[in-house]
């Protein structure tokens, strides 16, 4: 994940790329640094599925899905 205001970059190690490890991942990093008002991702099934936005909606974070193929948009959604 990448702080678009500050460019701080947080990797987290992945066993697999499911939508409960993303999930557990990113609520790790919302502990450590709070709820931030909006998401931008990339269209990957493990987050563009039926229960990531629901969760996202109960934080009250905002979410955006990138655009495939168009890399100017897309440059901290796909690092």
């Amino acid at each position: 994940m990448v702080d678009a205001f500050a460019k701080y970059c947080i990797l987290t190690p992945m066993k697999s790329v499911t939508t409960a490890e993303a999930r557990e991942k990113l609520q790790n990093v919302l502990a450590l640094f709070g709820t931030p008002k909006r998401i931008m991702m990339n269209a990957a099934t493990s987050f563009k599925n039926t229960t990531s936005p629901k969760y996202l909606d109960r934080w009250g974070i905002e979410y955006h899905f990138v655009t495939p193929d168009v890399h100017r948009g897309t440059l901290y959604a796909n690092h």
